[in-house]
């Protein structure tokens, strides 16, 4: 499928820190024109939380996770870069 063509991908584990969705974000989000959507705010410490807590921090107070309101948040350009290391695992047990 040509880059220009809209994708959506649903990468699996969501907390993006090990296998195909660490190595789909890294390329993904590449390229400024692409979207990551969560679908939850991930496991304390993952890369998903930390890209949750970028998003919640920059929410209008009644826009924020939780909040009874029940309005969903806008987008928002990460406006920085974030270097990510993709490990393979060194051995798989049976």
């Amino acid at each position: 499928m040509p880059p220009s063509h809209a994708k959506l991908i649903l990468a699996a584990p969501a907390s993006l820190s090990y296998g195909f969705s660490r190595r789909i974000f890294a390329s993904f989000a590449t390229d400024p024109g692409n979207v990551v959507l969560l679908t939850s705010r991930g496991e304390p410490g993952s890369l998903t939380r930390w890209l949750f807590e970028r998003w919640q921090g920059s929410q209008p107070p009644q826009s924020k996770w939780g909040n009874e309101a029940g309005k969903i948040g806008g987008p928002v350009e990460l406006g920085e870069s974030i270097d990510l290391a993709v490990r393979r695992p060194c051995c798989r047990s049976r």
